[in-house]
């Protein structure tokens, strides 16, 4: 469902009340004194004062917006004011200023709606492109660097390419940036326990361009380590995944652990994923090495040293 801004009724009622205007200087229709001459009794002007103000007032073109609306009637109450006389020329000639600031008026309800619907534009055009696959030369590498937060220090002009981010919107920002929605959480896990121990897995990532696009991933990473073996530099080095290994094997699995996630929690996902990897008698890295050497999901036939390493190599 779109939550798009759309003020077309708005304009609708103020053409209606400019002609009804212009009728009454026509002499061809009568109308209240009040609607014409009062910037808050008229249509729009209810809008404005019982709702519109309150949700939209902090807009810059709905400031000037109220500004042109109380100019309006001023006009108005001049025009009718001098109908009333019958100093008709008079009045033909305020309505040329009534008539542009009307247009005015129009043309700040327009801004306002882009302003409001410039966010929701973007995110349809993402939704759009969802199922999209960013088209990149795989021979090369992205390479970036966060600090033990994983906040992003570097990165390099692959990655840029390939994201669609400029390194000024990724620097500083959190990697989580180039998460895509469809990574379940439990793996992730994975690799932040591993950096912990100070042995980080490699692990296939599904990420996300600002486009909306989508690009996979095999991230290998490596730590550059301070004086107190405290961790200064996550280097991360990502490589392209065959699309057999993706399609037959990783998204299957990502699929399954994402629904466990948002139907209970990620330890349900958890526990899952350590089934899985006990039935092929694999660590999560040993399954990954074994999909991309062979493109073959199998089990494993030695048994030593499983049970002390499921999320790490024996």
């Amino acid at each position: 469902m779109s939550n798009r801004v759309d003020f077309g009724h708005l304009k609708a009622y103020h053409m209606a009340w400019k002609n009804k205007m212009r009728n009454f200087l026509n002499g061809t229709e009568k109308v209240e004194r009040d609607e014409l001459v009062s910037h808050q009794n008229s249509r729009l002007g209810i809008w404005y004062y019982n709702e519109g103000k309150d949700e939209f007032g902090h807009l810059e073109p709905m400031k000037t917006f109220e500004i042109k609306q109380i100019k309006l009637h001023k006009l108005a109450k001049d025009i009718y004011e001098l109908k009333e006389i019958g100093e008709i020329a008079l009045a033909e000639d305020i309505y040329l200023d009534l008539e542009a600031t009307s247009q005015s008026i129009v043309a700040l309800l327009k801004e306002a709606e882009n302003i409001l619907n410039q966010g929701i534009a973007a995110e349809e055009e993402r939704m759009e492109n969802s199922n999209l696959v960013v088209p990149w030369d795989k021979t090369k590498k992205l390479v970036s660097e966060t600090d033990a937060t994983g906040t992003i220090t570097y990165v390099n002009e692959t990655l840029t390419l390939v994201s669609g981010y400029t390194e000024a919107e990724l620097i500083n920002k959190s990697h989580n940036i180039l998460r895509h929605p469809d990574m379940p959480k439990v793996i992730f896990k994975i690799l932040w326990q591993s950096i912990k121990d100070l042995k980080p897995v490699p692990i296939i990532v599904k990420n996300r361009a600002k486009s909306g696009r989508f690009y996979w991933l095999l991230s290998n990473y490596t730590l550059t380590l301070g004086e107190n073996s405290d961790i200064k530099v996550i280097t991360g080095v990502q490589t392209g995944v065959s699309k057999n290994v993706v399609e037959n094997h990783i998204e299957p699995l990502y699929a399954k652990l994402l629904n466990i996630e948002k139907a209970t929690d990620m330890d349900a996902s958890e526990r899952y994923l350590r089934g899985f990897l006990t039935e092929r008698n694999r660590s999560y890295e040993e399954y990954i090495d074994n999909l991309l050497m062979t493109g073959r999901d199998t089990v494993k036939s030695d048994k030593k040293g499983f049970w002390s390493s499921l999320f790490g190599k024996s």
